[in-house]
């Protein structure tokens, strides 16, 4: 068998590619619809820019892609760093300040909108953060796990 086949089939890395996929799609995808009474629009706010009916983007709120973007990379890191365990943990967490790092952002500008009209329409992929912070903490623990699995073999040999 060839090793690294094995080795991405943990369950951990399972973990980190559903949150891969989530994080992918939730960057793809609409986050909520914004209804404005006073200039009667509608407008839709993605990951990269908020795009109104007309067309116009308005790309302040890139950062919310772009600390999703590093996320994913550091997500994709951490599943192809399976010889280094201590380092794919530090990286689990990094990911996951990365996301509660979206999670506040994302709340700053909800509030921000929410002055300027009326958030309706919430996406599911709003959530999906949320269920990517649960998957790699089950991830660092199922490594803690594999980490204390090998450290007591050592300790038998």
């Amino acid at each position: 068998y060839n090793r690294s086949i094995i080795m991405i089939q943990r369950k951990q890395t399972l973990y980190l590619l559903i949150a891969i996929l989530l994080l992918v799609f939730c960057l793809c995808n609409k986050i909520v619809s914004i209804s404005t009474a006073a200039i009667g629009q509608d407008a839709v706010l993605y990951n990269i820019a908020l795009v109104d009916m007309n067309g116009v983007y308005s790309f302040k709120y890139i950062p919310l892609f772009i600390i999703l973007a590093v996320a994913i990379i550091v997500m994709l890191v951490t599943i192809f760093s399976y010889k280094k365990r201590k380092l794919q943990i530090k990286l689990c967490y990094t990911s996951i300040i990365l996301l509660f790092a979206w999670i506040l952002t994302a709340s700053l500008y909800y509030a921000d909108l929410s002055e300027t009209g009326e958030l309706h329409g919430f996406s599911v992929t709003a959530v999906f953060p949320v269920i990517a912070i649960i998957l790699n903490v089950m991830a660092s623990s199922a490594i803690k796990a594999d980490e204390m699995l090998v450290r007591a073999a050592d300790r038998i040999r």
